[in-house]
């Protein structure tokens, strides 16, 4: 909650103070930063000089080494390009093979290096630092993985994200789907910690954000519900929150609240950041039959969704959430790019639909988990795939063009604390 507004000028740039609390109730003065992204860099498209097999085709991933090389996964293949842009190699193909895929997607690079790529949800692929291929190994055949299934009566999971720390630990997040559980729910979000012979579970969430279909088979999903968020930092910590249940309200207003844990000695700390409760618009809650022309396929609205969401009148807190080394970028809802991505999805089977309206900033609280407290707030124009090193990425993919990464600098004074 902003308890007092002063504005300076330093060096063209308009910074903006305001209050915050930490999470031991002390008051401190936090910056705010317009405009905090400079962009420095795009490739990926036929506009620059690059190899046939470099140019992107169909991305589904983008992640970034330590050494700023940048690695997309494109159809069957994982590309690598230097801080330029420039091509280094090219790891996988197509196949059922060792370090091959048939779907690569959702890449991951840990603090240690290690590098993990999914392949159609129910198997990843592990490789070096250097991108030497390590194993491949599927959800079915994890001896771990399969007990904690069996053990939580879970019928259907599916991974989220999952890290290598090295060649046998990971971090992982899943969800799975108990469809004998007693009520509408049956969804639960886990956050795992995976050792050679060891699965420990760091968190565990009730989802409230999906519904049992009414005609059997499966769950739907309801929006605002709230949202499982979690990310890597440095010193063997993970951070992690659930929306729908990490927020503190009373008189004093209303704070959204961060866990980290250290995943070795089971350490545990909370950060509690001060929010304003954003309204949800009321054309944003109202759900609309799926109509596809092309397949003859209509679903009804289902009225337990809408009646969900007639009553919920905030957005969660946290739209989402980005980490590196000891920083925690969280990302605030906003409410007209909710709307604007409401038209896009009603609009999804319409080819010649274009969206004339532009997405509007977010707001960004920056997180020290040193300092132990928010340090920082500034404005993104956009919510990047991944943030390195003091640099912000993202994967472009119009229908109209060939894909692009663009690479942004990021304000040098959001880092003074987190660096």
């Amino acid at each position: 909650m902003r308890t007092k507004y002063f504005l300076i000028l330093i060096i063209g740039i308009a910074i903006i103070s305001c209050s915050s609390e930490n999470n031991n109730g002390r008051l401190a003065e936090v910056p705010f930063f317009e405009n905090a992204l400079t962009l420095e860099l795009t490739f990926g498209d036929d506009d620059i000089s690059l190899p046939e097999d470099y140019l992107l085709a169909k991305p589904n991933g983008l992640v970034v080494k330590d050494n700023g090389n940048m690695l997309v996964a494109d159809e069957y293949w994982m590309k690598e390009y230097d801080p330029l842009g420039n091509p280094v190699s090219m790891f996988g193909g197509k196949g059922q093979g060792p370090g091959e895929f048939e779907a690569p997607m959702r890449p991951t690079v840990s603090p240690t290096g290690y590098i993990t790529v999914m392949n159609i949800l129910w198997e990843y692929n592990v490789y070096e630092p250097d991108n030497d291929f390590i194993k491949k190994t599927a959800i079915k055949t994890d001896p771990l993985l399969k007990k904690h299934y069996d053990d939580e009566d879970l019928n259907f999971s599916m991974m989220e994200a999952i890290y290598s720390l090295n060649e046998t630990e990971r971090i992982i997040g899943l969800f799975g789907q108990d469809m004998e559980i007693e009520g509408d729910f049956p969804v639960f979000k886990y956050l795992l910690h995976e050792t050679s012979d060891t699965l420990v579970t760091i968190a565990k969430y009730h989802s409230m954000g999906s519904i049992k279909n009414k005609n059997g088979g499966g769950s739907n999903s309801i929006d605002y519900q709230g949202d499982f968020h979690f990310g890597l930092l440095n010193n063997n910590k993970v951070v992690y929150t659930e929306t729908y249940y990490d927020v503190e309200k009373n008189e004093e207003g209303s704070k959204y609240i961060l866990h980290i844990r250290n995943i070795y000695n089971d350490k545990i700390s909370q950060i509690k950041v001060d929010f304003q409760p954003v309204t949800i618009p009321g054309p944003v809650k109202e759900l609309k039959p799926y109509e596809n022309k092309r397949i003859n396929l209509h679903i009804p609205v289902d009225p337990r969704r809408q009646s969900i969401l007639d009553k919920t009148e905030f957005f969660p807190p946290i739209k989402e959430l980005i980490t590196d080394k000891n920083l925690i970028f969280v990302f605030l809802p906003n409410p007209k790019n909710e709307e604007l991505e409401k038209i896009e999805d009603e609009n999804d089977d319409d080819e010649d639909f274009v969206l004339g309206e532009e997405y509007l900033p977010y707001k960004v609280d920056i997180i020290d988990i040193e300092a132990g407290r928010i340090v920082a707030r500034a404005e993104f124009s956009f919510i990047p795939d991944i943030i390195k090193n003091g640099y912000a990425y993202r994967l472009l993919r119009p229908d109209d063009a060939f894909p692009t990464v663009e690479k942004y600098k990021i304000d040098v004074r959001l880092f003074d604390s987190g660096y």
